[in-house]
């Protein structure tokens, strides 16, 4: 028992100093570059290149952040599984076109084999987790790939839906086949090369699948790469999302200015989102908080949609949209906020929201959501 609380306490302790060298890592180039950009003599390419930098730390910074919050989920027995219709093909594609982009960078070949027919691409499966799995083995297979490729497929095999990640990478020795799903554990690469990653990837990516009734496992040997494999249930779904985006293709612009009410406390996220939709005909109405949006409604009639912030003073955004779909029912509300853990989205519905968007949040999200809500 002493032997494995010190063995706890030494994992634990390498764990904190890792994330805080991960943290800090994108950090600094993300304040770095940001303090060279107020440079009024930065060249236009290297201005496009620091951009770059700015964004692709800013991902990983925000990929530590929701490990840590998964990890911290899972281990408080909170995590659900949220199912909704999802076309594989759609998805994958989409997925597969974003890490074709991360291999390519390093100087890696990417592959993706849907052996999925058509008819039975749309499955009910919560791809939120899917694609975080997908995602963790992906980056995993980069890191740890020095040249050569990776290949992701995906199959059905009767009941189960079988997915694997395949890297030609440095490989794992067999004895390390087990350990390297624990929390906590990396498995150290060969000497002289670093690599990025806080330990907890593997462990989270297990415990979604197991939490979406699979089974992961791993086929490696050094020298040799390796082949991530895990399936789950195979639910298959009838597609009834054809019509709904035939109809958004098919919407006109907006033949008017239409009326939006922000209710956002930090100033620097209400200028955000006006930057992002001031080239939309939107005219935005600026509440400081819950109990100014209920005044600034009641002081409106005319406002179309608002967008919510949860988590304000005086009174929190879950309150202020009782409130107002009590006085004015047809209203649609989007929850834009930090509150980013498992049923927050589900306490927004039914507080009253019509949608919910995490932060941070991108401008084609945005846009999106402000669009459908506004019909």
């Amino acid at each position: 028992a002493l032997k494995k609380a010190e063995e706890s306490d030494r994992l634990k302790s390498a764990f904190l100093n890792n994330l805080s060298h991960e943290i800090r890592t994108p950090l600094n180039s993300i304040m770095g570059f940001s303090n060279i950009l107020a440079d009024e003599d930065i060249g236009r390419e290297e201005f496009r290149q620091y951009i770059g930098i700015i964004n692709q730390s800013s991902n990983r910074l925000l990929q530590i952040i929701n490990d840590i919050i998964s990890i911290s989920s899972i281990e408080t027995g909170i995590e659900r599984v949220n199912e909704h219709e999802t076309d594989l093909f759609k998805e994958l594609e989409s997925l597969c076109s974003e890490y074709e982009d991360t291999a390519a960078s390093e100087n890696l070949t990417f592959s993706c084999i849907c052996g999925l027919r058509e008819a039975e691409s749309v499955v009910l499966c919560d791809w939120q987790k899917l694609s975080q799995v997908i995602g963790n083995l992906i980056r995993n297979a980069v890191r740890f790939t020095g040249q050569g490729k990776i290949e992701l497929s995906c199959k059905r095999k009767g009941d189960r839906l079988c997915f694997s990640v395949s890297d030609t990478g440095i490989g794992i020795h067999p004895e390390h086949h087990e350990v390297i799903f624990e929390r906590f554990r990396q498995v150290a690469p060969e000497k002289g090369k670093v690599v990025e990653g806080n330990g907890l990837g593997l462990t989270i990516s297990k415990s979604y699948v197991e939490l979406m009734e699979g089974e992961m496992s791993v086929f490696s040997e050094p020298g040799k790469g390796s082949v991530f494999s895990f399936h789950i249930p195979y639910k298959s779904a009838k597609k009834g999302g054809n019509q709904n985006e035939a109809d958004k293709e098919s919407k006109k612009q907006p033949d008017r200015e239409y009326v939006l009410l922000v209710a956002e406390d930090e100033p620097s996220n209400y200028l955000l989102i006006v930057s992002m939709l001031e080239s939309y005909p939107y005219r935005l109405i600026h509440a400081v908080n819950g109990a100014d949006a209920v005044s600034k409604c009641r002081e409106n009639p005319d406002i179309d949609m608002i967008i919510m912030d949860i988590k304000m003073p005086v009174m929190g955004g879950l309150e202020a949209t009782r409130t107002i779909k009590e006085e004015n029912p047809g209203i649609p509300v989007l929850a834009v906020t930090a509150h980013a853990l498992e049923g927050d989205r589900d306490k927004a519905m039914g507080a009253g929201c019509d949608d919910y968007l995490s932060k941070p949040i991108s401008k084609a999200a945005l846009v999106q959501k402000v669009s459908d809500l506004l019909g």
